[in-house]
């Protein structure tokens, strides 16, 4: 359940939540099933936040600090989270259906069985992450990066992946 205080914190916006940050780095972020759908959160630093079964459908993360952040069972379909930094994160059994994450970084991220159908990623890198039983179905990866990542089971029919890297990749 969310933390109330850090909800009313990050309700006062972007600016006032990452000063708090960055004074009370020891503290940990809870918030999990939060509802925050649709807030315009680009710029946050939510590092090591847990957003776990959080509801963020069409949430503005653009630019975002996800790094080692619990996304467990999120819903983040139509969100925007373009050149978020979500290395380490867990994400496993979320939702990101018609998401943007263009040039978003997944470095070593755990996204086992995480919906990306319908996602547009162009340029994202999800070097050396795990994307076991993942869907990609209809999705946009040109110039997207699997270096050492993961993929077993993945589902990739109908994706457009031109320009794609699979270097080093377990599929």
């Amino acid at each position: 359940m969310a933390n109330t205080e850090q909800l009313a914190i990050l309700k006062q916006g972007v600016k006032v939540w990452n000063a708090w940050r960055e004074q009370n780095r020891e503290i940990d972020i809870n918030l999990s099933t939060a509802n925050l759908s649709e807030a315009k959160l680009s710029g946050i630093d939510f590092y090591k936040a847990d957003l776990s079964g959080a509801i963020l459908k069409e949430i503005h993360l653009t630019d975002a600090n996800l790094v080692g952040a619990d996304l467990y069972n999120a819903t983040l379909t139509n969100a925007f989270l373009d050149r978020a930094n979500l290395q380490n994160a867990d994400l496993r059994e979320a939702n990101l259906q018609r998401a943007q994450l263009n040039r978003t970084h997944w470095r070593a991220a755990n996204c086992n069985r995480t919906d990306f159908r319908d996602v547009v990623a162009q340029g994202a890198d999800f070097s050396y992450a795990s994307l076991e039983k993942v869907k990609f179905n209809r999705s946009f990866l040109v110039e997207a990066i699997f270096c050492g990542t993961y993929l077993a089971e993945g589902d990739f029919s109908q994706a457009t992946i031109g320009d794609t890297i699979f270097t080093d990749s377990d599929m």
